[in-house]
Order: structure tokens, then C-alpha cells, then sequence
């Protein structure tokens, strides 16, 4: 009745929201939660959620790698929902039954989304994978050219030489600030007046 999952988004992330949120506006009740004991979950981090060929040695490196593209995937998605919302009615894939019991898609039939809208949510997945991977702001980001800070090429994005070396030197110089205002935090919270620290 809705349509199935939204078939427009890609990678990790929204996708059962975005149906879940569909259900609950069609059936006008919340989705009765599936028994636990249907299920067996399988433990992954965001390494495995974003595909990563080197997920299980979890070093820092790719633990940002993982982060920027579920970032950038979740990010697209929610666009996805916002500008082309699914449901039965849009045009899905076809499949055709090619042996007894094996189906495959029909070539033509998956949808594809207008030019124009494709282009503005791959920009604003672009900014979004590299100002998490890189910690540059968007705002500075959007001044870089796109060779520098490229789209994703067959669905991996291309970090190269550059960009490592910026994550491992750049990138913590501008961490530095943030660390020293996290850790002043707490000191700060502890000198405000009428604190039970300080007394009444």
C-alpha cells in the first residue's frame, strides 16, 4: 500500500525511517514492533555500514571514512524523501521471472531521478562527506574545486594522498581548540555562582 522501500536512495541510512514514517501515515497508528526473537542482529559498526574494504581493522582513519559516508548517505536520503517522496503510485522497477523461482529486474524499469535534482543532492552529499572526513566547514568547502574535494566515484569516494595527509596533520590542529574548550567546560560549569560546589 506504500510503495515498499523509497528505491531512489542509496547506501546506508533512513531508509527504514523514511518507510516507517510512510506506514504510520498511511495505517494512522504506530508500526507494532517486529518480536525480538524473530530476529538475530548482527553487530557492525560504521565501518561495515559504509562498506569499507579495510572495516575490521578499525583504526582511527577508517573510523572517519565510515562516518563521513553514512553522513553523506543519511544526508542524501533524507533529500531523497523531502523533494521525490515515495509510494505506490511513482514509477518502481519491474522484475521478470527468467527460470522458475529466480527473478532479475527489468533493465529500463528501475527509476532514475530529474537531472536537476540529482546534481543538488550530490552537492550537498559532497560537503557533507567532506567537511565530516576533513573537519573543514562547508562554508569553506563550497569554495574548493571539485577536483580537490571530488563526488563519489562508483559509489566509493576518493580519497587520496592529500586528503590522509590533511587527516592526520590539518585536521588535528583544528581539533586542537575544540579539546581545550571541552575540557574547560567543566571548570567553567563549576565556578558559575549559586553551583551547589561553591556552596549558597
Amino acid at each position: 500500500a506504500v510503495g515498499g522501500f523509497h528505491e531512489l536512495m542509496e547506501g546506508y541510512g533512513f531508509d527504514d525511517k523514511d518507510l516507517h514514517a510512510r506506514l504510520e501515515l498511511h495505517s494512522g497508528q504506530e508500526p507494532r514492533s517486529i518480536p525480538s526473537h524473530w530476529l538475530e542482529v548482527i553487530r557492525h559498526g560504521d565501518e561495515e555500514r559504509a562498506g569499507l574494504d579495510r572495516a575490521r581493522q578499525r583504526g582511527g582513519l577508517e573510523g572517519s571514512l565510515g562516518l563521513a559516508t553514512l553522513r553523506a548517505a543519511r544526508l542524501g536520503n533524507r533529500l531523497l524523501a523531502a523533494h521525490r517522496p515515495w509510494g505506490r503510485t511513482r514509477p518502481a522497477s519491474r522484475y521478470e521471472e527468467i527460470a522458475p523461482g529466480c527473478w532479475r529486474v527489468v533493465p529500463a524499469s528501475p527509476p532514475r531521478l530529474p537531472a536537476e535534482t540529482d546534481r543538488k543532492i550530490a552537492h550537498a552529499q559532497r560537503l557533507a562527506f567532506w567537511s565530516c572526513f576533513l573537519a573543514i566547514p562547508e562554508i569553506f568547502l563550497a569554495e574548493l574545486p571539485v577536483k580537490l574535494v571530488p563526488h563519489p566515484r562508483q559509489g566509493r569516494w576518493p580519497v587520496r594522498w592529500w586528503h590522509r595527509l590533511w587527516w592526520r596533520s590539518g585536521r588535528r590542529l583544528l581539533q586542537a581548540p575544540v579539546m581545550l574548550l571541552s575540557l574547560g567546560r567543566g571548570q567553567l560549569a563549576a565556578m558559575r555562582p549559586g553551583d551547589k560546589a561553591n556552596g549558597p
